[in-house]
């Protein structure tokens, strides 16, 4: 199982859920991430919500060599309870919601004998784009809402729970001046601490309640939002840099099972890209003329682009390249040897290590 530190909140919480005799131990499942199926609202068509991050699955600690997620009760540093929090995306339409619990977003020892790790960063990556809303993390705590996950999802709005009797400082000055200072607007279920500076923030003395009708206009305690799709949304995909779309496979000596050569291109980000204009070419400055992507190709996230080709690439050896629209900037490049008829070179799983004499799988997944 997946434990840091053990507070008595904690573990009443697994014991409850563990027991079969109650409500929660009946109906309990483990988190998968990036399953949008396990948790259904039943609020609207179109509606999904999507685990994002569970037990720091993936997060190393500070070392950059321990995993956070396992057993780390007997360490003498064990990690917070916080660590392991879920984080959920909802979406429907052009809206959507981040909530990430008490996820922390810095690497710190605390004075009570336990370490925070830096979740946030990963979950930032995992998410990708802007979103309208987040619930902030850890109530405003001076652990969470670091810049990179600001900057990452730029909220227009950010619902902030701190506890008005709170001992800890909730919100911290920090995540009050970053949210500020980003344009996002702050509501707060009450006043945490008196002392801090919260701008132009709204205290609601009450639940913030968020309302969306149809997928695009929204209300945050009553307040009129629209919604769009970010950059990289499905209507509005933008350039990729370097390293978010990748050569992931190719065929440079076809036989009887294809009749063409190829090369395939791999989105492995959260976003929709334009690769329209961009080149693949072979050995830079000799070999044949680059090849150009025709205008607005899109690809989805986790999608493939096919390029075909006759007597392209050399079958005794050959570079391949990915050039942006430019012509110059290299995206991505792999020199191979001899070759195997029928056979590709790949990166297996999708966008990982190159390996040669694949079973071809043109713009599906490399196994």
């Amino acid at each position: 199982h997946n434990a840091g530190t053990t507070s008595g909140t904690a573990t009443n919480w697994v014991c409850w859920v563990d027991d079969p005799d109650t409500v929660a131990g009946q109906i309990r499942q483990l988190a998968q991430i990036n399953s949008t199926t396990q948790i259904d609202l039943g609020l609207a068509s179109g509606l999904t919500t999507k685990i994002v991050q569970v037990d720091a699955q993936g997060v190393m600690q500070a070392d950059g060599v321990t995993p956070v997620a396992g057993d780390h009760t007997a360490d003498a540093l064990p990690t917070s309870e916080n660590d392991y929090s879920i984080t959920l995306w909802f979406n429907w339409g052009k809206f959507d919601f981040v909530a990430g619990g008490d996820t922390d977003g810095e690497y710190a020892t605390s004075e009570f004998g336990y370490s925070y790790n830096d979740e946030e960063t990963d979950v930032a990556a995992r998410i990708g784009q802007e979103v309208e809303v987040i619930w902030v993390n850890h109530h405003g705590s001076s652990h969470s809402t670091n810049a990179t996950y600001v900057a990452t999802l730029n909220p227009d709005v950010a619902i902030v729970s701190p506890g008005s009797t709170n001992t800890y400082g909730h919100p911290d000055q920090t995540v009050l001046d970053r949210l500020y200072n980003n344009g996002t607007m702050r509501y707060f279920t009450q006043l945490g601490d008196p002392t801090r500076d919260y701008y132009d923030s709204v205290i609601v003395n009450g639940n913030v309640v968020v309302q969306v009708s149809n997928g695009v206009d929204y209300t945050v305690d009553g307040d009129p939002y629209v919604a769009s799709d970010p950059a990289g949304g499905p209507s509005n995909p933008r350039t990729p840099v370097v390293g978010e779309v990748l050569l992931n496979e190719f065929l440079p000596a076809p036989q009887t099972l294809f009749t063409t050569e190829w090369v395939e291109l791999y989105n492995p980000t959260g976003s929709y890209l334009n690769v329209g204009g961009m080149w693949v070419d072979d050995l830079n400055a000799g070999g044949g003329a680059p090849r150009q992507i025709p205008a607005d190709t899109i690809l989805a996230p986790g999608g493939y682009y096919v390029m075909e080709m006759t007597n392209y690439l050399n079958n005794t050896g050959d570079d391949v390249r990915l050039l942006g629209s430019d012509g110059a900037t290299l995206y991505d490049t792999y020199t191979y040897g001899s070759t195997i008829y029928d056979r590709s070179f790949c990166r297996i799983p999708n966008g990982g290590t190159w390996t040669s004499g694949c079973t071809a799988t043109k713009g599906l997944p490399n196994q």
